[in-house]
């Protein structure tokens, strides 16, 4: 498909911008599997040279996103396997991340949790789908920023929008998840009220454990 013409973020280099538009176009599938990306159609459409375009490809590339055949890049293709791999190691790092916040959090990093968990309660009793995904990535954001790992946030980060990509319906349009995400997150908050990493990070793998099985019957069904 030809690239539609799109901005680039003023604050960050040429290639950090395009870089983050594709990411973004290929975790939401709007670049889907297979897709073949020339540089000179991304350097088109973002009105940049190609310096800066091979600079992005390249990180895609070391990221799994794009693969190289022959002389070109495509998006690279997903399967059930791979989300089982994606969600083995989220299942992991999201336990470790969890069982830092419990040894880390200040009393507010605590009074905003429970805000965050309240805000996804209120929100699957909406029922509205966009501030049910919303709430439900503030509140691990948050457990995120209170590990104080930017390493380990930046591979959440990463591993939520490969896991997303792969499946085109949200996961929290299932009630049944909408649901059981609102005791999983209790579990976790619960563990890191009571500063016990082992509680908050067995409570995590539980979550996510839950959610991967979900994920992949439904996989298997598509």
């Amino acid at each position: 498909m030809a690239l539609p013409i799109f901005d680039l973020d003023s604050t960050r280099s040429a290639a950090e911008g395009v870089h983050s538009v594709l990411q973004a176009a290929i975790y939401d599938g709007t670049l889907s599997g297979g897709e073949r990306l020339a540089e000179v159609e991304v350097a088109d459409a973002a009105n940049v040279s190609r310096t800066p375009v091979r600079e992005a490809l390249r990180k895609l590339e070391t990221q799994g996103l794009i693969v190289t055949r022959g002389r070109s890049k495509y998006v690279a293709s997903t399967s059930r396997h791979e989300l089982a791999e994606l969600m083995a190691v989220r299942e992991g790092l999201e336990a470790m991340a969890a069982s830092i916040a419990a040894r880390r959090a200040s009393e507010t990093d605590v009074e905003i949790l429970k805000t965050l968990h309240r805000d996804y309660v209120d929100a699957a009793q909406s029922a509205d789908l966009a501030s049910i995904r919303r709430a439900n990535e503030q509140f691990h954001e948050s457990i995120w920023r209170i590990a104080g790992n930017r390493y380990l946030a930046e591979q959440l980060e990463h591993l939520r929008g490969m896991i997303q990509r792969i499946q085109s319906k949200p996961m929290l349009s299932f009630p049944d998840r909408v649901e059981a995400t609102v005791s999983e997150h209790e579990a976790i908050l619960m563990g890191i009220v009571e500063r016990s990493p082992d509680a908050a990070g067995r409570a995590a793998t539980v979550h996510f454990v839950q959610s991967g099985a979900k994920r992949l019957s439904l996989l298997a069904q598509s």
